[in-house]
């Protein structure tokens, strides 16, 4: 089970980050939600390059909003819905 970041470096949100892990290829990012509609996710620098669905061959857009990983979200989501992930009320 996911645990909170208690030791966040200066200048990061105060809400907790929670690593999680991706389900399909293990990538490790830190995660905060404010509600259940909105998550923060902090990648490694190396991320990106790493995922599985973000490495797919014809993509050579590194926009997040056009990009995203599906598995990553549902491992985010069931981190959430698991109590894992803080999700203020």
């Amino acid at each position: 089970m996911a645990r909170p970041v208690t030791d966040l470096p200066a200048g990061l949100p105060s809400r907790a980050q929670v690593p999680v892990v991706c389900e399909r290829c293990g990538l490790q990012v830190l995660v905060g939600k404010t509600s259940w509609q909105q998550t923060s996710v902090q990648w490694p620098a190396d991320g990106p390059a790493r995922c599985q669905e973000f490495g797919a061959p014809g993509d050579d857009s590194m926009s997040a909003r056009v990009r995203s990983c599906d598995a990553l979200r549902r491992s985010i989501l069931d981190a959430a819905r698991a109590g894992s992930i803080p999700v203020p009320e």
